[in-house]
């Protein structure tokens, strides 16, 4: 009797071990420690110099997409962004792009205008500070910031616009 119960709670174990990583592998971003963003200082289109803190307000929620121009994936990724930013309610979270390309602005907004990229706010970071600062490791990643001004997820790689990816951020904005 002594072993049947061993045997089934050793059984339950990893039925209940193989359910969480299955589960855990299928969600399109993972959570990760929060942490908030500090009062860093990136440019905007017109290479004007802006604050962190000032523009990812508490009480809405953030979509961050890091890229570059030279980043294939990225290219590829874009209009996907794009739109899934349009099957969502804007009033409840709004969509960023932070370029960490070492190139002039003015050639990364001739990128995005030649590509049809105009729904998505574009940021510049070319000293990768807020990249560096969240520990990330490729391009592209996307983080999302909560309403309380964390960024708890991440996706590395491209986001890709199905019903999986909107069903999570509309999860995670509500």
């Amino acid at each position: 009797m002594f072993r049947l119960i061993k045997f089934l709670t050793i059984f339950l174990i990893f039925i209940f071990a193989s359910y969480n990583i299955a589960y855990s592998q299928s969600k399109v971003f993972k959570d990760i420690s929060p942490k908030v963003l500090k009062k860093f200082v990136i440019y905007d289109k017109y290479n004007e110099k802006i604050s962190i803190n000032k523009t990812f307000l508490k009480n809405k929620s953030y979509l961050i997409n890091f890229w570059a121009t030279w980043c294939i994936p990225c290219k590829k990724e874009l209009p996907d962004l794009t739109k899934i930013y349009k099957s969502l309610d804007r009033k409840k979270i709004e969509f960023y792009i932070i370029s960490i390309d070492k190139k002039n602005i003015d050639e990364q907004m001739d990128y995005l205008k030649e590509n049809s990229i105009k729904d998505l706010t574009p940021l510049f970071d070319p000293k990768m500070k807020i990249f560096r600062y969240l520990q990330l490791r490729g391009i592209p990643t996307t983080i999302l910031i909560n309403k309380n001004g964390y960024v708890v997820k991440k996706h590395e790689g491209i986001l890709k616009n199905d019903f999986k990816t909107i069903l999570e951020i509309k999860s995670f904005i509500n």
